[in-house]
């Protein structure tokens, strides 16, 4: 029974069962490993769905005729859920982390493609004309004029992305990996060992939250004129 005494604890269990799950699986260092996998499979294909995303769409959003043949073919792609991929990518790539990084650099890449795409269209035309009157050529255009207009669209895209990446690393794990919070709660369901699987349900939101905290944090060291806005708030706070 459960704490209302109707409730099976395998279904619900007490407080008190998920803070001792919690104690043993830390204290035996299943937690740590786990979590570190996940977390390594994030970040492998964050970077990875980052680096394609941000090139694709500046590259798209900067040669009409290429986005005209390749854009739709993105849009087609765009609304399958990255789920619908886990058999594929067990196919291609087998049990362990290669299909993780597939599905997680799959499920980020859209929205980091799709604001990185749209902050490079959006630009005044004013900027870019401004720069081809000074000769700049097109590393210069990229760098000087065409990332740093964008930069906080892309910003926006990361941050999304990063989410998309670490729901789709606990799905992908839960079916094809032999590590990681996914596998960990898929193990422990099928063992209706619930208070574990609420253990790492716990963690999975903490690190996820405390992920988007620091992309949070980053996204104001990158963009100057959001570190003097802060700036600004925090002297008005102590006035």
């Amino acid at each position: 029974m459960g704490m209302s005494g109707y409730i099976r604890t395998e279904l619900l269990p007490m407080p008190t069962d998920v803070l001792a799950a919690f104690i043993q699986m830390a204290s035996s260092g299943v937690l740590l490993v786990d979590s570190i996998a996940s977390i390594k499979r994030v970040l492998i294909g964050f970077v990875i769905a980052s680096f394609f995303g941000i090139v694709a769409g500046m590259l798209l959003a900067s040669f009409n005729r290429a986005a005209n043949y390749l854009t739709p073919l993105i849009e087609l792609l765009r609304p399958i859920p990255p789920i619908a991929w886990i058999p594929i990518a067990i196919l291609w790539f087998g049990i362990g982390d290669n299909p993780a990084f597939f599905l997680v650099a799959l499920g980020a890449f859209f929205p980091v493609f799709s604001n990185t795409y749209e902050g490079v269209k959006n630009i005044q035309k004013t900027h870019i004309h401004a720069a081809k009157s000074l000769r700049a050529n097109r590393m210069m255009m990229l760098f000087d004029v065409l990332l740093p207009a964008a930069l906080p669209s892309i910003l926006i895209g990361l941050h999304i992305g990063l989410g998309f990446a670490w729901m789709v690393v606990i799905t992908a794990e839960m079916v094809g990996a032999a590590s990681g919070l996914g596998y960990m709660i898929q193990l422990n369901r099928i063992m209706l060992q619930t208070q574990f699987v609420i253990v790492g349900m716990i963690v999975i939101g903490l690190i996820g939250f405390l992920m988007l905290k620091g992309m949070k944090i980053f996204e104001t060291f990158i963009i100057p004129w959001k570190r003097m806005q802060i700036a600004q708030t925090m002297q008005e706070v102590q006035r």
